[in-house]
């Protein structure tokens, strides 16, 4: 569960040479490590919380599959998409 959840996110952090480095959000092993864990047996509310954040990566995997695409909002306008 811990790995799934660290993958999903962006780390930054400040190397010895004083450089801040930004390491991206690893969405597809975070995806696939919070489907090995809500798969298991766990209690509702562990569940609850890796069900929520592993939404959110999927979420966030479509958002970027759409821009590489070069999808964006603006073009959602007359296909009957709400805006959120």
């Amino acid at each position: 569960m811990v790995k799934g959840l660290a993958a999903e996110r962006e780390f930054t952090a400040i190397g010895r040479d004083r450089r801040l480095r930004v390491r991206p959000p690893d969405l597809e092993q975070g995806i696939e490590q919070l489907s090995r864990v809500a798969a298991g047996t766990i209690d509702t509310i562990t569940l609850n919380m890796v069900m929520r954040r592993w939404a959110r990566a999927v979420l966030d995997r479509m958002v970027a599959t759409f821009a590489a695409r070069g999808s964006t909002r603006s073009s959602w306008a007359g296909s009957g998409v709400r805006r959120a």
